[in-house]
């Protein structure tokens, strides 16, 4: 007792830390269930021969290829190339679509002038767009840059122009009561109601990213983990294949975590986590 007294008062926030990490262990647990439980199975089925050695590999084999190639540092230099192309191209969308889709939600002529062009480029597959882009602009990081932001441009401006039209009236409305300029409205009204829009088109445009770069890294290319997968296709590395691929959905998760921690703390008045059907009785 006299020790955590004074545990307590050397740690003031100690018992703090302890809760946190507490939480968190009970929230990574259930996410956890499944994916082991996959794996757990898959490894019991190889082990007894009900797996085919030819097409499919063992979570332990591609574990010790993962570390393999985690020690050379090729998994680093891959992912690390596919994930600086995708940050960019998504910082450089987000910087264009949200102001862009915010004034097409304000104001009917940008509306008007924009949203055909959006509407024409949106259903285009952004790899039908490859060839173009190679021959515009070569072989390198360009085109592979250019083909990121059509892919991630649009979910971001269609949510952001959603977010702003569905703004409750009676909102501008008290606002324009109390003198608010069209300014104040602006930055104090529909923009922080078209936030949890504008996150959703984010979320989406992550997704849609990392599809666009795996698939453009297939091609002409000697970097990413595009590349990666190609080069455990052509030698028939199962293992490289697989890390190749949870890799990508590791490093899309993490973004999507971060994507998340980012509007919990941006958007303070809506809770995002929390069931609605917590409110029901059991």
């Amino acid at each position: 007792m006299g020790r955590t007294i004074t545990l307590e008062r050397e740690y003031p926030n100690l018992h703090k830390s302890v809760h946190t990490i507490d939480n968190m262990l009970k929230q990574a647990f259930p996410r956890l269930i499944i994916p082991v439980s996959i794996v757990v199975t898959w490894e019991v089925l190889y082990q007894f021969g009900l797996v085919n050695e030819a097409t499919l590999s063992t979570p332990s084999l591609i574990l010790l290829e993962f570390v393999k190639l985690i020690r050379s540092g090729e998994l680093l230099v891959h992912a690390w190339h596919s994930l600086y192309l995708i940050i960019l191209a998504f910082f450089l969308s987000c910087l264009a679509a949200i102001p862009l889709g915010i004034a097409m939600g304000a104001k009917d002529i940008f509306f008007n002038l924009f949203d055909p062009l959006i509407e024409l480029i949106r259903p285009i597959p952004p790899l039908a767009l490859l060839p173009l882009a190679i021959v515009w602009l070569g072989i390198g990081v360009s085109e592979k840059l250019f083909i990121l932001i059509i892919g991630t441009f649009p979910p971001i401006v269609i949510n952001s122009y959603h977010g702003v039209r569905s703004t409750e009236r009676v909102l501008i409305q008290a606002a324009r009561s109390m003198g608010a300029s069209d300014r104040d409205i602006l930055y104090k009204v529909l923009f922080p109601s078209a936030l949890p829009n504008i996150f959703v088109g984010m979320q989406i445009a992550i997704g849609f990213a990392f599809t666009v770069i795996v698939a453009a890294e297939l091609v002409a290319t000697q970097n990413g983990l595009g590349y990666l997968l190609t080069i455990g296709w052509r030698t028939y590395n199962l293992e490289m294949i697989f890390v190749s691929i949870i890799m990508i959905g590791l490093l899309a998760y993490l973004m999507e975590l971060i994507l998340r921690y980012v509007r919990k703390k941006v958007i303070k008045w809506q809770t995002v986590n929390d069931s609605p059907l917590k409110t029901f009785r059991r």
